[in-house]
């Protein structure tokens, strides 16, 4: 038999399973399970535990909570004096007996298993939930100096999310487990009388206080929402997460949350998405999200300096709604999204309203069912986009970036992206600047690229393979300049300057196909440099094409 990773030797020490104090007297109760195993006291569990009172200075071993070996256990001692209300964790009433504990030592952190959690796997509605479990730690660690909750390797199966609101008398808390192999599920019977309560974690300070979160971290676990097995429809509800981060809404955005991280959770199946984060000062590292009925992970309330580094995600959306990303930054000001992969989402990433600033690099976005990168509705007025080293593959719907202060761009590549409806790459007419280090579009299923705004530079581009245009521009005009690159393989015109006012200027380009340049009546191409030696026809449109000295045309 092993306790507490000792090896003990059945028959050396003396062992209650039964409620029977009467038939002590004869035995030792002193020792220590570390330099006295055989003196040692085993009691086989906690009801037993609660009819058997000790001496001063006694030290036993716990066996288990519920039974012996089921990871409740550990070192116990009789503290004589104590008269703390029991909280079936850390300490123990004895039955009829007014002065005096059991209580277990404290070594740093508190094991759900101590305070009753099977992780068997099996359903238990009412009291005997594990919810319940997780409510009774996090109302112990508010009330003492010890601020970590360790869950054991098991799966907790939930009738709904915690009861108990995180807040700032939870600052400090560190929940953790072992990785994927401690998981959170909710059960298939799932109480959708209180859908707020599916929400498997939700940390929100209470609006009568002014204290932020400070100093809170989560990891190593698993989330589990088990939407297909619950069957619950998304009903409209914030019904769902994994994880709800939400700072003090009455402190200054930015100082209403401090050092929050989730780092290496795994999050699935939840009716709405894996993480929603509402907070400033939130670092998500190396965590895994899919099949959300909509995101991986989103941010709202205007959260100010987020870090999402080594997110994959997949399989997050909805094909009938057309919804559902595997991130989603709906509001907020210092984003950034790095070392990511991305796929089989409805798209790979979205901003939408009162967005001010984000960062996306080294990353791939693939495989997805719509677009790659989108933008919904009208954001800030000063938001600006940076992304670098990123690639969109397959993604059928391209990558659409339609209304912002600028885009800028260092290394961004396209492969197999579009399709009929939709170009690669589109710039739209309310970009108001956009600066391009490098854009490389391989095998484009409809256009390559589309910029429609008035302030565009692209300083290196390399198109190769396009079903439509290569570069198409905006049909009421607007102003291009690109430095640099190669054209080629393209089934319609390679660089088409729509309508009346379109400016472009192509400096130092190769063109390799049939048609090189359209130019409309009424808008000018200026030409330096480039090589058109292997294109047959130069320009298609009634526009006009200015061609440089070291230019070469056929």
């Amino acid at each position: 038999m092993t306790m507490g990773g000792l090896a003990f030797v059945p028959g050396a020490l003396s062992v209650f399973t039964g409620c029977t104090p009467g038939n002590r007297g004869s035995m030792s109760r002193r020792g220590s399970i570390i330099d006295s195993m055989s003196d040692l006291m085993v009691i086989d569990s906690v009801s037993v535990l609660c009819c058997t009172p000790g001496v001063d200075g006694e030290t036993a071993f716990l066996a288990g909570y519920r039974k012996a070996d089921d990871g409740g256990g550990s070192e116990i001692y009789w503290d004589s004096e104590c008269t703390d209300t029991a909280d079936d964790g850390m300490v123990f009433k004895v039955d009829g007996v007014t002065k005096g504990r059991w209580r277990r030592p404290e070594v740093g952190y508190i094991n759900v298993k101590w305070f009753g959690a099977r992780g068997d796997g099996v359903f238990k509605s009412g009291i005997d939930n594990e919810v319940h479990v997780f409510d009774k730690c996090l109302d112990w660690i508010s009330k003492n100096k010890v601020k970590k909750i360790y869950v054991p390797e098991g799966l907790y199966i939930l009738e709904h999310g915690l009861y108990t609101q995180i807040d700032s008398k939870h600052n400090g808390l560190e929940l953790y487990g072992d990785g994927e192999t401690s998981e959170l599920k909710f059960s298939d019977r799932i109480n959708r009388d209180n859908p707020a309560c599916l929400w498997m974690i939700s940390w929100a300070t209470k609006k009568t206080t002014g204290l932020p979160l400070e100093d809170m971290y989560i990891h190593d676990l698993k989330f589990n929402g088990n939407r297909q097995g619950h069957k619950i429809p998304m009903e409209g509800g914030n019904t769902g997460y994994a994880l709800w981060v939400n700072g003090q809404p009455n402190l200054p955005k930015g100082e209403e949350s401090k050092n929050i991280r989730i780092e290496r959770v795994h999050t699935c199946n939840h009716n709405t998405s894996g993480l929603s984060i509402r907070t400033s000062n939130t670092v998500v590292k190396d965590c895994r999200t899919w099949g959300h009925f909509q995101h991986g992970v989103e941010t709202h309330n205007d959260a100010k300096d987020v870090l999402v580094d080594g997110l994959i995600a997949w399989k997050c959306g909805n094909k009938i709604t057309n919804t559902g990303y595997g991130v989603d930054f709906s509001s907020g000001e210092n984003l950034k999204l790095t070392n990511f992969e991305i796929y089989d989402c409805w798209a790979g990433f979205k901003t939408s309203v009162n967005i001010k600033s984000v960062e996306i690099t080294n990353g791939i976005f693939r495989d997805n069912w719509g677009r790659g990168l989108q933008q919904t509705s009208v954001p800030n007025s000063g938001y600006t986009l940076r992304i670098d080293n990123v690639i969109s593959q397959n993604n059928p719907g391209g990558n659409r970036f339609d209304d912002m202060k600028s885009l800028s761009i260092g290394t961004f590549i396209s492969r197999n992206d579009g399709n009929a409806d939709n170009a690669a790459i589109l710039v739209n007419n309310n970009v108001r600047k956009f600066h391009a280090d490098s854009l490389e579009i391989y095998d484009a299923k409809g256009m390559a690229l589309r910029v429609f705004t008035h302030g565009a530079i692209i300083e290196h581009i390399v198109i190769n393979g396009a079903s439509g245009s290569g570069i198409q521009g905006k049909h009421g005009g607007n102003h291009l300049n690109v430095n640099g690159g190669v054209i080629d393989r393209i089934d319609g015109d390679m660089v088409h300057a729509r309508g009346s006012e379109s400016y472009f200027k192509l400096t130092n380009i190769e063109f390799i196909g049939p048609v090189g340049i359209r130019v409309d009546p009424g808008s000018t191409v200026d030409v330096i440099g480039c090589d058109f030696t292997k294109v047959s026809t130069s320009n298609t449109g009634g526009g006009m094409v200015k061609f440089d000295s070291t230019s070469k045309i056929n």
